[in-house]
């Protein structure tokens, strides 16, 4: 059964984390279009250049996607007056009758010809509504992938979470979405207590941890970076407000540093924020990179800085699950946060417990393999799902099948 889908892209983490099911769908031959938000220069993006290469590909213009001016705020309209009263509409035949038709004369949708919109969680365009009446699934994917065992994760959600009405107001348009995927039950837990609706959420795993898109992406990358000139360690930093000690990981940058000068990059996380947290480690950053010469990689992608170093040392970040993958030395310090996280509770031996053991881990060469029981134990409990003997890409897709078989039914 034939899927022909529509990404909204407004972020290259938001395209990060499409990438590997925008690749999947394109080899498997079945039609993607792009809506892109201006926001985003995608165009010198490698995974954009290999994606061109498919007959199957297009990127929407302006024209194709949003409807004339006045069609367009029109739309707008009724999305704002229908989100909130789309229960009772839902079950008077009539009305829906008539909007249906309504939306099937005015609405772009029906031009592009696509069965499925994805999103990431929390974006949304003016097709939300009119593709609930144009047999059109709109899903939400993962913006991330959630390593942490605690739901109070930083000091500012932590004030949030206390009131609850105000939580669930927060989060309400999230239940606009036909399926809300999340990559494990951690998650699903959390959105649940965040206010969506048990009935659209599905765990089908985070497709940036298919095997198969790992293995692809990572050879692809190797093959554009000709010279390697690895460097020795490469930080991987987390967001400062998630109850980091930030003093303590600063000590331990300098202490890497004097060890292997001129040899130690920084990536800053690629959701950067704006608080007093943030403001405080950014100072330091630059004073260190003034000061002791520590490169700071603000623009160059994660998964290059991985291949381009050595030791990976990391904590507070999901991307840690790449270096594991590929077998990369890798120290996770989670010492330096107070969030419990899914590697101390499958305790990892890549696990520290404090800073003189992340550097003796360096001098002694002590890394756990890829291989290792805890590190499947890890898989398992919390990046396989559905078919665990599957991809989790040919899960995705058998998932999606799954639903326009439903609709053929109904």
């Amino acid at each position: 059964m034939k899927i022909s889908s529509l990404f909204y892209i407004n972020s290259e983490n938001n395209f990060d984390q499409a990438s590997p099911l925008i690749w999947f769908l394109l080899k498997k031959k079945y039609k993607v279009f792009l809506q892109i938000s201006q926001n985003f220069n995608y165009e010198e993006d490698y995974r954009f250049k290999l994606f061109k290469n498919f007959d199957n590909f297009k990127v929407l213009k302006q024209s194709e996607h949003k409807e004339s001016f006045f069609l367009y705020y029109f739309l707008k309209v009724l999305n704002f007056i229908i989100k909130k009263n789309f229960i009772y509409i839902k079950k008077n035949f009539y009305l829906f009758s008539f909007l249906k038709t309504l939306f099937s004369k005015v609405s772009n949708l029906r031009k592009i010809g696509i069965n499925f919109i994805f999103y990431s969680w929390g974006d949304f365009s003016h097709h939300i509504i009119p593709a609930k009446f144009l047999d059109i699934h709109s899903i939400a994917l993962p913006h991330g992938f959630n390593i942490y065992l605690n739901e109070n994760t930083n000091y500012l959600l932590s004030n949030t979470l206390k009131n609850k009405n105000k939580t669930f107001e927060i989060f309400s348009d999230h239940n606009l979405y036909d399926y809300y995927i999340v990559e494990n039950q951690i998650t699903k837990a959390r959105a649940l207590n965040l206010g969506i609706n048990e009935k659209i959420i599905k765990v089908w795993g985070s497709a940036r941890y298919s095997k198969k898109w790992i293995k692809y992406n990572y050879s692809i990358l190797k093959k554009n970076l000709a010279q390697l000139n690895k460097k020795k360690v490469l930080f991987l930093l987390p967001h400062w407000s998630f109850k980091v000690d930030i003093d303590k990981t600063f000590k331990l940058v300098k202490e890497v540093l004097n060890k292997f000068p001129n040899q130690v990059t920084a990536k800053p996380h690629v959701r950067g924020k704006f608080n007093k947290y943030d403001l405080k480690a950014n100072k330091l950053l630059t004073k260190f990179k003034n000061k002791y010469n520590l490169k700071i990689a603000n623009k160059v992608k994660t998964p290059e800085l991985i291949l381009k170093h050595e030791i990976i040392i990391g904590f507070g970040t999901s991307v840690l699950i790449d270096a594991l993958y590929l077998n990369k030395k890798l120290i996770i310090a989670d010492h330096l946060q107070k969030n419990k996280t899914i590697y101390t509770l499958c305790k990892l031996s890549n696990v520290t417990k404090s800073s003189m053991q992340c550097i003796d881990k360096i001098i002694t060469n002590d890394f756990t393999s890829k291989k290792s029981k805890e590190f499947q134990d890890l898989a398992d409990k919390f990046i396989l799902q559905l078919n665990k003997k599957k991809d989790i890409l040919d899960n995705y897709i058998n998932e999606l099948q799954k639903i326009k078989t439903l609709d053929k039914k109904f």
